[in-house]
């Protein structure tokens, strides 16, 4: 090699050095690329939840909508015609001042006479204005009275049977009942909160009482539930998916763990089945869809 290089000119020479200067200079650029490639990988695998890597969306990818029905005609052929068409768009700002008043609204009338004497006045037309109103929340007691009549032979007493409740033995109506499911669960308004409305409006409740009239309303719901899960199952085309949420952890005080909603749509008839799993494996589908027969899209 040496005696090689000593046949060289000094042009040729100061030329491979150059050459050689710059096939080092392109692999250290390249190195330097390759160790910011793998350390964005292992930011990926090992990194905070910050510095993983998101996953672009992929545009091909179908995305599933729940809150979407959609109307399924499988075994037909329909005829479609799509008509598109352009129009300029308006720059004008809706005015949400005025609102428009329910017309099935209950309207309760105030009528205003004028201060001065109106007898001698013929009455020529009036002046309306409607607003927007509301009364508080108000308990009541109802009160049934079955009358007791004694037979004319004095041989026994006869009364109207008292209509079923929905907890037995309860001093609670249902409409008490269905108010607590409601703010709870659709409003999420919690039961020690409700329990502080209640005291405001003049009814203090234990919160064993009312946490046992809510746990015996649910345990009555759990027909509609079973049903909704067999009309589900029924359908021709379920789209399914699981979220995590944290649930507080009843054998350990303050503490919580990760568990799943698994959600079954169907898709004909828009209905939806939220079913709750501590886990996020196999079992829980596996079980809710072990005698479907319809197809699965996830």
């Amino acid at each position: 090699m040496v005696e090689t290089l000593k046949n060289y000119s000094s042009d040729k020479l100061i030329t491979l050095v150059i050459d050689k200067e710059n096939l080092i200079a392109e692999y250290k650029s390249e190195n330097e690329y390759l160790k910011h490639q793998i350390s964005l990988f292992q930011k990926a695998l090992f990194g905070s939840k910050k510095e993983q890597h998101i996953a672009l969306e992929n545009p091909e990818q179908i995305k599933i909508d729940f809150a979407e029905k959609i109307d399924l005609d499988l075994p037909q052929d329909i005829e479609k015609q799509q008509i598109t068409y352009r129009r300029k768009k308006s720059n004008k700002r809706t005015d949400y001042s005025k609102l428009e008043l329910p017309a099935d609204l209950e309207r309760v009338v105030i009528v205003l006479e004028p201060l001065d004497k109106t007898d001698d006045m013929v009455q020529i037309g009036e002046e309306v204005t409607e607003v927007l109103a509301i009364t508080p929340q108000k308990f009541f007691v109802k009160k049934t009275v079955r009358p007791k009549y004694a037979l004319s032979n004095k041989e026994g007493v006869i009364i109207a049977e008292l209509p079923s409740r929905p907890i037995q033995g309860g001093m609670v109506d249902v409409s008490l009942l269905v108010m607590l499911l409601l703010d709870k669960y659709v409003d999420h308004l919690p039961l020690y909160r409700q329990l502080k409305k209640y005291e405001r409006l003049g009814v203090k409740l234990s919160d064993a009482t009312v946490g046992d009239w809510t746990a015996k309303t649910i345990t009555l719901l759990e027909l509609l539930y079973d049903e909704l899960v067999r009309q589900v199952k029924k359908s021709r085309y379920i789209q399914a998916d699981e979220t995590p949420i944290q649930v507080l952890d009843k054998f350990k005080k303050g503490k919580s763990h990760r568990g799943y909603y698994w959600v079954y749509h169907d898709v004909e008839n828009g209905l939806v089945v939220y079913e709750y799993d501590p886990s996020r494996g196999q079992t829980a589908p596996r079980t809710f869809l072990q005698d479907y027969q319809g197809n699965l899209q996830t």
